[in-house]
């Protein structure tokens, strides 16, 4: 087809196709090359993702004229983006069919779209979901050369914007729940039906439920309350009102006896609220939560979580100063309890949700009691390291004089200009991190392994001290949880916990002796599941190979099958386990300092798999079980959807053993709680993997170590009869003293 008219002469063009009438209008951006052959927008693998959304929202492609931007190729010299030209050639055409167009809804998929329909320049992510009126859309789209007013039909009642399915594609298909629930928007959109916040329905369930929303100065925990906003229902919908801090006493009464207390990151909340000293012990129910429970690949932000819930415009855009944001936060937040619930029965993730939250006051205890560093042997520790660097940084002054190791483009030259050696990528563009350093290791003479090693520690010694060793507290507060309200993640999508500022799981082990109990006097005792997810994944798979060798020592038992050290065996297993490839792995020995041959790793994939049969089968079973469920489910009703079983094959894998052993954390946590606080009036110390960590006086120590042994290795039929965990069991004056 070629466009009658069309300045740009091109050779091949794409048209509009369904009825004028229809009451949906969904505009895309430009025809991809299935299109350009066929003639019709949206017939490519686009647009079988789109209409399967249609068909499940209960909705047919008869429902809706499609159409795109421009109806040519974007420009290739623009990067695929419409260049100004084609801009301007399509613009009569696009606001003819528009002004033709009898559609009542308009779905605007990806920016391009979105744009020329409303005139809002924005990110999608960020505006896809929100409904947007029509005396919203009065900004000009300014572009070289010109300008363009947005375009819509005349009985256009709202714009509805999304994500592109080509975007959703490439991004191995995990944000396609945002375009399932546009699409139903767009379906009680047509029958009349949007739940429009503060009139909707929340559900006698949450009668006298209180929603708070705090706005700080900051996000430490030296950080001001500012503004608070409290929700709660009344007999025509939700209300919401927003006061200084502090605000009244019938305020703080009010939260104080709600049944339920709800909030959007609640851990930051009651956090704040705690250092104001205010303490609330309501039941919760944490919105961020359990967008986490129901979609843990998606944002967890308020805006992405209201976009997915609620029929709403933007209102995050509110500046935080202001006090309309808490007060909007508040209702949003409360309005979305009963679509989650629903969600969350739907998807029988309401228990372990509830448990969780059970388990969010003993998390936020933790963080408010934080674990204390002694000063003394961490000026021990960080005095050895500066000594370290200083003696690196002195013979690199040595070695390469002109060249700052902490400039990436200083070292681009060193290392590839100036000593030749073969380019190394990251992302198509030149590397020098430390995987590409290790590679360049063997194409170097010995002064270019010198400079190399040099660099390493250089680095190494640096990153160790910036970020262990800056501040002078006496005691860290480790979060599990995100530290930053808005932040757009929230845990692991298996269960497992997290931990921010500091990430005291990643803390290496020879630092860990600066970690010390509050009291003086007092010892760490420390429970380690032996190799849970490993006991895990041999019992369910019934690899009785795998399970023999987790009995014994299985990293001694794969260095002899492997015939490799056992620390290459270590990174091997590990690698293997969670479903990582050659290259994969020989990435992480890279990380490690050995640089394993290609070869050498397929020759040890090989004999894995010959040793551990069992295994290898049921990870087969998992992916057809994804395949034909799309989700994967374990022991507990703990469920994870794929979009791409086949792709998302090592995730799959990985889910079941982690999410088993989350669960079973989970479940002792309580008891765990309570032990600790028998101990020593105090919270559990630390979760760290498959460690717990439990202050105690020495006295108490024995007593509370069989007790822990006992709560750790309890049995958990749920996984099979009878089945348990070894746990081993030890104390020591420090966490370091302790392993």
């Amino acid at each position: 087809m070629h466009c009658q008219g069309c300045p740009r002469k091109t050779e091949s063009s794409c048209g509009s196709r369904g009825r004028l009438s229809a009451p949906v209008l969904v505009v895309g951006m430009a025809p991809g090359r299935d299109e350009l052959v066929d003639g019709r927008p949206f017939v490519g693998s686009s647009g079988r993702l789109l209409w399967k959304a249609f068909y499940e929202a209960g909705l047919s492609p008869d429902n809706a004229r499609v159409m795109n931007v421009i109806n040519c190729y974007p420009a290739l010299n623009e990067g695929k983006k419409i260049s100004p030209e084609q801009w301007l050639a399509c613009a009569q055409r696009f606001e003819e069919e528009c002004a033709a167009s009898q559609a009542r809804i308009v779905l605007a998929l990806g920016n391009e779209a979105m744009l020329r329909t409303t005139g809002i320049k924005g990110e999608i992510t960020r505006w896809r979901g929100h409904i947007i009126t029509p005396r919203e859309c009065t900004n000009a789209v300014k572009i070289k050369g010109g300008s363009l007013l947005p375009s819509i039909p005349p009985n256009c009642e709202i714009i509805i914007p999304s994500l592109h399915p080509a975007y959703i594609i490439r991004s191995g298909l995990k944000p396609v729940p945002f375009l399932w629930a546009d699409v139903e928007r767009v379906e009680r959109a047509l029958r009349g039906d949007l739940q429009v916040v503060p009139t909707n329905d929340i559900g006698a369930w949450c009668m006298g439920a209180r929603c708070v929303d705090l706005e700080t100065d900051g996000i430490g925990d030296d950080a001001n309350v500012t503004l608070i906003g409290v929700a709660g229902p009344t007999a025509t919908g939700i209300s919401a009102r927003t006061w200084a801090w502090p605000p009244p006493q019938h305020v703080i009464d009010e939260l104080k006896g709600a049944p339920l207390l709800v909030g959007h990151h609640l851990a930051f909340d009651l956090l704040h609220l705690r250092r104001e000293g205010i303490r609330l012990n309501n039941a919760l129910f944490d919105t961020m939560w359990a967008g986490h429970k129901v979609q843990p690949d998606l944002e967890k932000n308020l805006d992405t979580m209201s976009s997915l819930y609620l029929d709403c415009p933007r209102f995050k855009s509110i500046p935080t100063t202001n006090p309309e944001r808490p007060r909007m936060d508040a209702l949003y937040t409360l309005a979305m309890v009963k679509p989650q619930r629903v969600a969350l029965q739907e998807l029988k993730q309401l228990e372990t949700f509830e448990l969780e939250m059970r388990c969010l006051p003993i998390l936020i205890d933790m963080t408010e009691a934080g674990v204390r560093v002694d000063p003394v042997e961490r000026d021990r520790l960080a005095s050895g390291l500066r000594m370290k660097l200083e003696e690196a940084r002195a013979t690199w002054d040595t070695i390469a004089p002109a060249v700052n190791a902490q400039s990436h483009v200083q070292l681009k030259k060193l290392l590839y200009d100036v000593m030749g050696l073969p380019h190394q990528y990251k992302d198509k563009k030149l590397t020098t991190e430390k995987i590409a350093l290790v590679k360049l290791l063997k194409h170097a003479d010995e002064s270019g392994r010198h400079i190399i090693r040099t660099l390493i520690e250089v680095r190494e010694s640096s990153k160790l001290l910036g970020t262990y060793f800056t501040t002078d507290r006496t005691t860290v507060h480790p979060s599990y949880f995100p530290v930053q309200k808005d932040d757009a993640t929230y845990g692991t999508p298996t269960g497992r916990l997290s931990a921010q500022d500091p990430n005291i799981q990643n803390i290496p082990k020879q630092l860990r002796t600066m970690f010390v109990p509050h009291n003086p006097r007092n010892v760490f005792v420390v429970g380690d599941w032996s190799q849970i997810e490993a006991w895990i994944g041999g019992t369910l798979s019934g690899d009785t190979a795998l399970l023999t060798a987790i009995a014994g020592d299985i990293h001694a038992v794969n260095a002899e099958l492997l015939k490799c050290d056992r620390t290459r065996s270590k990174g091997f297993y590990y690698g293997t386990t969670y479903g990582a490839g050659v290259r994969k792995i020989h990435e992480t020995m890279l990380g490690k300092g050995f640089d394993v041959e290609y070869e050498d790793i397929a020759r040890m994939m090989k004999l894995f798999k010959s040793a551990y049969p069992q295994l290898m089968a049921w990870r087969q079973v998992l992916v057809a079980d994804v395949k034909r469920d799309g989700y994967a489910e374990n022991c507990f009703g703990r469920r994870r959807y794929f979009y791409d079983a086949q792709a998302a094959a090592p995730e799959i894998w990985a889910f079941h053993p982690s999410s088993n052993a989350a669960d079973i954390l989970w479940r002792v946590m309580p008891a765990v709680a309570r032990l600790a606080q028998w101990a020593a009036q105090l919270p559990p110390a630390m979760f760290i993997h498959d460690e717990i960590v439990i202050e105690s006086p020495p006295e108490k120590a024995q007593q509370v170590a069989a007790c822990l042994k006992e709560i750790m290795e309890c049995r958990w039929d749920l996984i099979a009869p009878g089945f348990s965990v070894p746990a081993k069991i030890t104390m020591g004056t420090s966490w370091g003293a302790a392993a």
